[in-house]
């Protein structure tokens, strides 16, 4: 059985969250609605979108970037995102 993407409201959306077009970098809420900036997985510049409040974004599995300070170190690596062990 798959599961299903995982959807938020713009009023659940945070930080850091993986979306298709990247990491929630920052969110910026205004009366009219919300403008996300984006920082896409390839660490590409940032980018945004935006958004009426009752819009509904759905979020991915994330890519698991290993943090570079690990190898580094010798330390066990892990995601730089979401901290998972690698």
């Amino acid at each position: 059985m798959e599961a299903k993407p995982q959807v938020k409201g713009m009023d659940d959306l945070m930080t850091g969250m993986p979306t298709d077009l990247g990491w929630v970098d920052s969110i910026s809420r205004h009366a009219s609605g919300v403008v996300v900036y984006f920082q896409p997985f390839d660490r590409s510049p940032l980018t945004c979108r935006g958004y009426g409040h009752d819009r509904r974004i759905t979020l991915v599995l994330c890519p698991h970037l290993p943090k570079v300070l690990d190898r580094l170190l010798g330390r066990p690596v892990t995601c730089a995102k979401c901290g998972v062990a690698l």
